[in-house]
Parts: structure tokens; sequence; C-alpha cells
């Protein structure tokens, strides 16, 4: 089931979304605070965030949409469900060197079948080189006296038993985090898996590999796994494992539609997608772009302090600067909101940018140039604000029916065109 961001489903009103889809999905927004859609009296509204939701046997894909007179036919969802796999991919979200969009279009038919069989790629190449050996320490009885003997727990644990010995002594095998990680994610997609092409490749992973010890996840223990030589090959399976475990919520009360998602804030998707885009147009002009720059603007004894952070800067071989706010909504005829101005316009300010843009996706390739009044107004004297130049930048999402892949050499132009940057 594919839908739009922002569309809205009801249960009575849909053949696949159920009562039963409606509360699990209820239940997991609940658990998450409501960030991800909007829980509605018989149905869900979803909103910015993009990727897919799995409610027991249902998957729906949640797609990107700019226009609102987008039609809703197949072809269009197949348009974007692929858009945002290429997106996804440029994005760093899905990292791959051995399945090509090709390979994973021919067999795959979600998103989340695109995470699963990466990892279990990545799984069986690691099975292939070898799993990872590691020392650990084991504490318990023994019918032979090997390692560490535990003095204490021995005279409490063995009073009757004196032909054990409770002794501490180490192993050196495969039952250590990184391979219990794998494991445990080999049980939670044989579990969530809805596409037959994966599971008998699911199964064959599963059997060659070794009993290992449960264990429990949560974001400390990737933040706390490191890797060195050895393990650096499990980077790519982990990273799956993370996202897919985390983000999966067991159906308590009635086991049958647990809930698992993989969602992207598509705001966010967009500047990073523009920020990598545009960098490599940059660097070969030998433009410097600086994302994520931030400027603290305001101090407070009573609260935390709160920072200023740019999508993107850029900064000429002359050392002036430009400002870009990127933005994945349609602007209307009113043009764009004062919010989106002030906000732009503070960035120019802070960053000393003489030009700031606010960026738009549209059909076409398109600049319109706007200017903030370049005088400060006081009762006793003026003074001149440094950004004058806040100009609207539309940029062409689609190649035809592909991302386009010119994007970044396109806004570069445009930066170019524009008669208040002089390179």
């Amino acid at each position: 089931m594919k839908v739009f961001e922002h569309d809205h489903i009801k249960h009575n009103e849909n053949s696949e979304f159920t009562e039963e889809h409606w509360r699990a999905l209820s239940d997991f927004n609940d658990k998450n605070e409501n960030k991800y859609f909007t829980i509605t009296a018989k149905g869900v509204k979803f909103s910015q965030y993009v990727g897919v939701v799995q409610i027991g046997k249902l998957t729906i894909e949640i797609l990107p949409k700019i226009d609102k007179s987008t039609v809703d036919t197949e072809e269009n969802k197949d348009i974007w469900h692929n858009v945002l796999l290429k997106m996804l991919k440029v994005c760093h979200r899905i990292q791959s060197d051995s399945l090509t969009t090709a390979d994973l279009k021919l067999r795959s038919n979600s998103i989340l079948d695109w995470y699963i069989e990466i990892f279990l790629k990545e799984t069986e190449h690691l099975l292939h080189q070898g799993l990872v050996k590691k020392h650990r320490k084991i504490d318990g009885n023994s019918n032979a006296l090997k390692g560490q003997l535990l003095f204490s727990k021995h005279i409490t644990q063995n009073l009757i038993h004196k032909e054990h010995f409770f002794v501490r002594h180490t192993n050196y095998d495969r039952n250590n985090t990184y391979n219990r990680i794998l494991n445990k994610t080999l049980l939670l997609i044989k579990n969530i898996s809805t596409n037959p092409l994966l599971h008998s490749q699911i199964g064959r992973i599963s059997l060659d590999f070794p009993e290992v010890s449960d264990i429990y996840v949560n974001d400390e223990l990737f933040e706390k796994l490191k890797y060195d030589r050895k393990t650096e090959r499990y980077k790519k399976a982990i990273e799956i494992s993370r996202l897919l475990l985390l983000n999966y919520s067991p159906d308590i009360k009635q086991g049958r539609n647990n809930v698992i998602a993989l969602l992207f804030d598509m705001n966010k998707l967009w500047e990073e997608y523009i920020t990598i885009m545009l960098r490599k147009a940059c660097e070969a002009e030998k433009w410097k772009l600086l994302s994520q720059r931030k400027h603290t603007f305001w101090n407070s004894q009573h609260f935390s302090n709160k920072r200023l952070q740019p999508d993107i800067i850029i900064e000429k071989p002359n050392n002036e600067r430009i400002a870009i706010d990127t933005k994945w909504k349609m602007i209307d005829i009113k043009g764009p909101s004062e919010e989106d101005l002030r906000q732009v316009f503070a960035y120019g300010e802070y960053f000393v940018a003489n030009n700031v843009y606010l960026l738009y996706p549209f059909d076409k390739v398109l600049l319109q140039k706007g200017e903030f009044n370049s005088e400060k107004f006081n009762s006793d004297f003026k003074t001149e604000i440094s950004t004058k130049n806040g100009s609207i930048l539309y940029v062409n999402v689609l190649n035809g029916d592909k991302l386009n892949s010119e994007i970044g050499n396109e806004i570069f132009e445009k930066l170019l065109e524009s008669q208040e940057i002089v390179t």
C-alpha cells in the first residue's frame, strides 16, 4: 500500500487498512509521543515523515509529495517510490556496494525489503569471511579446576557438591556483542518479512549462523560499540540492525500486529540531498560549502542557550558568504512566509552573508530576486543592515520521471547568474 505524505487514510474507507491496524498504529504513535503522524477518529493523517510502516502483514509506504495537484495514480507512486530510494541512497541512509538499484527493483517491493536484503547480503559476506571471535569471561561451576577459583562463591554454592569448582575462565569464541546483534536482527526479520523471495535467504543464513546469547538493545549499546580493524567490516550490517531493532514495536496485547517503522523527516532528507549535490558543484569551482554551522544568538541564566543553524553556508574565493535555507514545500502566489524570510535574514546577519536564498522544490529552475529593507529604523538614527539580498530559488526535483541528479550544478549556475554574485 502506497500513500503520499500528508495523506489521510481511514479504516472504514479502505479494505487493506483495518481497525486493528489503526489501533496498532495508535499504540505505536503513543509510544513515540505522536511524532510521526496524527491519529484521527477513524484513521491516520501522515505528516512530513516518509518511509515505510509495517503493521503485521500490511506494509504502508509513505512517499514524498511536493505538489498538492499530483494525481494519486500507481504510476506517480512508483516514480516517487524510486525517487525516495535514490535520495536515501545518495544521503547514505542506504549503503551497499553489493546491491544496485536494478538488483533490488527485481526482487523487492518496499523500502523495508531494501534494508532487509542489504542486511542479509552484508551478513552473508561476514559469514564467508569468518565471524569475529572475542575473549569473554565466564563465571560458573565446572567439573575441573580451570581459570580462577572464586573462593567465596565456591564455598556457598558447592558446600554439598564438592566435586564442583566455581571458577572464572576465559573463552575465545563468536559469542560477542557484534554477533549477538546480528543474530537478534536475523530473528527479527524472520518474523517481520512479508517477502517470500527473502525467506529462503533468511533461513539459509540463520542455519549457518552460530548459536549465541540473546542481547538487550538500546541506543546506548550502539553508541558504545567500538570498531577496530577486525570489526570495521561489521559496520554496515550493524547500522541496519540498529535501524530495524530500535524501530520495532511488538504488539504485546494480541501478538499479530507488530509494528516496525523506518521513517525519515523529508525536510531533513531534502536538506541533506541538496547539500551533498551542491557540495560537488562548489568544489569544482573552488567554493567552500560549510554545512551545519552553529551560532548562539540567545543566552540566559535560566534556560538553555538558543542557536542558529543554517542549512548551507557557501564561502566564495573572495571570502564573501551566501546562506541558503532549504524548504520542502511549495509556496503560493503570495510568496514565502514571513517566518521563512525572518529565519533566512537572521542567518545572513549572524553569519555575515550579503546574499541569502530560500530554496524550494518546483518543476523547473527559477530565480526570483528580492531585497530586504537596507536601513535599520531607530527614532534617532539609521544604520544599514549587512544582509541586503534575499532571493527565492526554485529547483527541479525531477528530471523526467527520475530524481534530478544535476540539481547541484543547476543551483550553482543560478547563483552565478544572479547579478549580486560575482565570482
